[in-house]
């Protein structure tokens, strides 16, 4: 059993790896963004109040008393008007999106608990044949589950295995914050590591990760570079190997790029502060403002697979404590393992990304993708964040050919191999998002 201990002064951490130098400046403690949240929100408050005094104190020098009731009342009225009005947005979105918003219930299948090198317990899920030469694991997106990859089960190839666990802190697994002292996401990519030695300790693998899971499998590559010797191939869906801080952009113009340093600056003291709170309080609105938010950041479209998507990202989420997942928030926005995608380089790998995702930047994908020369690289018009979901047809097709092109040629030498037409938005190599555009005109032409 692997043990969680300090390091002495003859032993190299287990997180390190070669070219690390992007982390030379780690990320502040969780103890020290609290108190810059709970300082700038007292500042912000006092200057409000200074404000509003300034501004009753030059209306009682114009017109005196007579003149404060009517202007308290006004500001009373603009406040209970954008409160109504906010309510009414959040229950409107409800209506529209329906219910149940348990279409997909947890799974019962037969499960197994995998400790952590720090003794949290994974819940993991193992499926397909014993006899399986490969195995494909699947790793999940914050405030997600396993529920996630629902669509994928199905698309199984018959003769693999498949492994499905719920990160720390999500799902059924057991609470487990992030070393500060380790970097980025690299507690997540030794709990991945220990997924696999357990599950899958001398099969050929296939990795998929979405969002989180995708930045997961990045770091894995930079402290385990021994199990991408097993790796027959990489599924990445919405994900980025950094820097998540310029990635990361919540939908918003560079116009609002204050609002978005203050997010990722103090969105993992945020989650920290109301997982504090009693649960209910965050619940008490019941689902709309949960579907209001998954609807801006992941899911945006109103057909019924949408809805669909929308309804289960917005329940996993209204599932999850953020004092479970704080620490990973401020994990994600210091990721950064762009020194070792060298490492993904020789393996088939594919990158599929949604063009209306509010949360990894489109755009970010043309800033890495040329250190995966081989890459594939699908472009998906009409899916945000959550493409696995959204475009299940789409994602499983692609996993399929990608569990395809790692397996053995079988082939006859005197048969030519039939001709492929290729499918539609995926490109081979990294492109501008002009000239994918200019090239999903070409193939959609009859």
């Amino acid at each position: 059993m692997q043990e969680w201990h300090s390091v002495t002064a003859n032993e190299s951490p287990w997180w390190l790896s070669e070219n690390d130098q992007q982390y030379a400046r780690r990320r502040p403690s969780m103890a020290r963004q609290v108190l810059g949240l709970l300082g700038l929100s007292f500042g912000a408050g006092a200057a409000a109040l200074i404000a509003l005094g300034g501004a009753a104190y030059v209306l009682f020098r114009i017109g005196g008393k007579e003149a404060l009731l009517p202007a308290g009342i006004g500001v009373a009225a603009v406040v209970l008007t954008g409160g109504a009005l906010a309510l009414g947005l959040v229950y409107v979105n409800s209506l529209s999106c329906g219910s149940p918003y348990d279409q997909i219930p947890k799974s019962e299948r037969l499960a197994r608990q995998i400790q952590t090198r720090d003794r949290v317990l994974l819940r993991t899920e193992v499926e397909g044949p014993a006899n399986a030469t490969r195995t494909i694991v699947f790793a999940h997106g914050i405030c997600n589950d396993m529920r996630a990859w629902h669509f994928q089960r199905a698309a199984i190839p018959a003769d693999c295995r498949a492994v499905f666990y719920d990160a720390r802190g999500h799902g059924r697994s057991g609470n487990g914050k992030l070393d500060n002292n380790v970097p980025g996401l690299r507690v997540l990519a030794d709990d991945l590591a220990t997924v696999i030695d357990k599950c899958a300790p001398t099969r050929e693998l296939v990795l998929v990760g979405h969002s989180m899971g995708g930045m997961t499998i990045f770091a894995l590559a930079a402290i385990r570079p021994d199990i991408f010797a097993r790796v027959r191939g990489v599924l990445i869906l919405d994900a980025t190997p950094g820097p998540a801080k310029d990635a990361v952009w919540f939908g918003l113009s560079w116009i609002f790029r204050p609002v978005v340093w203050l997010i990722q600056k103090y969105a993992a003291a945020v989650a920290r502060l109301s997982g504090l709170l009693p649960a209910f309080t965050l619940r008490i609105l019941g689902m709309g403002p949960y579907l209001l938010a998954m609807r801006w950041l992941a899911v945006a479209g109103n057909d019924s697979v949408d809805l669909t998507a929308r309804r289960l990202t917005a329940r996993m989420v209204y599932e999850s404590n953020p004092r479970r997942y704080a620490s990973h928030i401020a994990g994600i926005f210091e990721h950064d393992e762009r020194p070792h995608l060298r490492r993904l380089a020789p393996i088939p790998t594919t990158i599929i990304a949604g063009e209306k995702d509010r949360l990894v930047r489109p755009s970010s994908y043309d800033g890495w993708l040329h250190a995966l020369p081989e890459a594939r690289f699908v472009s998906v018009p009409d899916s945000g964040h959550m493409t696995m979901l959204v475009r299940a047809d789409l994602v499983n097709r692609e996993l399929e050919l990608l569990v395809d092109r790692g397996r053995p040629a079988a082939i006859p030498a005197d048969t030519a191999p039939a001709e492929q037409a290729p499918a539609a938005l995926a490109l081979p190599l990294p492109v501008s998002s002009a000239v994918r555009w200019m090239y999903r005109q070409i193939v959609s032409t009859p």
